[in-house]
């Protein structure tokens, strides 16, 4: 198999993309995984590995590219991904608790951003009232981020907003039937990955 990163020139910019296929000559069919909520990473393009072996021409794009890079995932005991709401209750608060204060450069790290793609991500949640900006008081010069009451509700509801968007955009470009076909595929794809899953 032969893999490499692309850019992809938009009128907003250049969007990385992730891309493998056979190592002989094509043409081979395209196939575009596409990310969910929580962005690019590297259970996406192994399903795309697995794909493109069998004779397809597999990209993931990466459409937080308007942000920069975008990379944030949860994971459990056995080191398998999983969404914010299969997290434990506690974790799950941790992370959408309102109150809860980072720093710029905490947030770039956390989501693996630039600094400056953290702060103009921080001045549009805060237009929205989704987030307050809050100075140190032992240090006037840090500048912390506070996630507010209604910005906790709107991230506890993301997943459901993402979802119907994406059916919007994109649910009437298959079938039924090719929908059945493409959960089917993409199921033992991920059961296959899943250590300890019967093959």
């Amino acid at each position: 198999m032969k893999e490499r990163f692309i850019d992809i020139e938009t009128p907003s910019g250049r969007m990385g993309t992730f891309v493998t296929h056979p190592e002989h000559d094509g043409p081979f069919p395209a196939v575009i995984i596409y990310m969910d909520i929580w962005g690019v990473r590297d259970e996406l393009f192994e399903i795309a590995r697995r794909v493109g072996t069998v004779g397809y021409y597999c990209l993931v794009p990466d459409f937080y590219y308007r942000e920069g890079t975008v990379r944030h995932e949860f994971r459990d005991e056995q080191n398998r991904m999983i969404s914010l709401h299969a997290l434990d209750e506690e974790r799950r608060q941790r992370v959408i608790a309102p109150g809860r204060r980072l720093t710029m450069f905490e947030l770039a790290d956390a989501l693996l951003v630039s600094r400056s793609g953290a702060t103009r991500l921080i001045d549009r949640l805060e237009k929205r009232g989704w987030v307050d900006r809050r100075i140190a008081p032992h240090d006037r010069r840090v500048v912390r981020a506070e996630l507010t009451r209604e910005g906790a509700a709107a991230f506890a509801h993301m997943g459901a907003v993402f979802a119907a968007a994406f059916e919007e955009r994109f649910g009437g470009l298959l079938s039924d039937e090719e929908v059945a076909a493409l959960r089917g595929v993409l199921a033992k794809l991920l059961a296959a990955s899943t250590p300890g899953a019967a093959t």
